[in-house]
């Protein structure tokens, strides 16, 4: 299984960094986790395989995670995509993301390709689908609108990502014993208080530690975060004895084997 984030940044971009967004590759299988900006163009600088996408999660619907969308349908279908592309959005965001792509003339096109929409309910451990041997799983998180984290596991080892959340117990049970963990971090303690629907330096240290993750990589910073990197990283270090790796746009890595590598 082989991951790239696609963007690093909170809502508000930078010029080293875009919104948050994840494509997870498992043999000849590919899903995208929430869709910020110009996906296609992130896929091709990325020399990722974009034609074995087959799934594309929205964990909600706040624009930075969702306003990619509309883009990314239209640009396959000109690229001549002509098989079927599965979206699963959490049922709080369904309807307002159906009717905008309805809007932007994107469904029921006869020089289109079908798109099958799946609603995520809005309940805890839920088992969203498998294919090529991946499992993944939901589990409603706490945000300033409805919202899910997101868990792969490929039978050997696991990811858990968190989405936009401020801590809560039900988090760390969830993701408990994950091998990887991407946790977003949208302040560091130096600048901020803790804010409701979002997660502090500290708070993320303390959530890895307690999980018991192997690697920590935090996403979804302010802009502060390239003013000062190694500070989120020390912040979260004073909590989290693991490895803590501050990813950039393009960071891939693999879980293959019982190892977590950098590609």
């Amino acid at each position: 299984m082989e991951i790239t984030f696609l963007g690093t940044a909170g809502a508000i971009p930078t010029a080293a960094r875009t919104n948050t967004s994840l494509w997870i590759e498992n043999n000849k299988t590919a899903i995208i986790i929430d869709c910020s900006g110009d996906i296609l163009h992130k896929l091709k600088r990325y020399d990722l395989h974009y034609e074995r996408l087959e799934y594309v999660i929205i964990t909600h619907g706040h624009i930075d995670h969702t306003f990619g969308l509309p883009s990314l349908i239209e640009s396959l279908r000109l690229e001549g995509r002509t098989k079927a592309l599965h979206l699963y959005i959490n049922e709080d965001t369904f309807k307002r993301q159906y009717e905008i792509l309805e809007s932007c003339n994107l469904l029921h096109r006869k020089d289109g390709f079908p798109i099958i929409f799946h609603s995520i309910p809005l309940i805890n451990h839920y088992h969203l689908l498998t294919e090529e041997g991946l499992d993944v799983f939901t589990h409603q998180v706490k945000h300033l609108i409805p919202n899910v984290a997101i868990r792969l596991s490929n039978g050997t080892m696991s990811f858990t990502y968190s989405s936009d959340t401020e801590p809560f117990e039900a988090f760390v049970d969830f993701a408990m014993n994950t091998d990887v963990l991407i946790h977003e971090c949208m302040c560091a303690k130096w600048f901020s208080d803790p804010l409701v629907g979002h997660s502090r330096t500290d708070q993320v240290g303390q959530i890895a530690q307690q999980v018991h993750a192997k690697i920590l990589y935090p996403v979804h910073f302010s802009p502060k975060i390239d003013e000062n990197p190694e500070r989120f990283k020390e912040e979260i270090a004073q909590e989290y004895t693991g490895t803590i790796i501050i990813p950039y746009d393009g960071f891939k890595f693999r879980l293959k084997d019982d190892k977590i590598e950098k590609i």
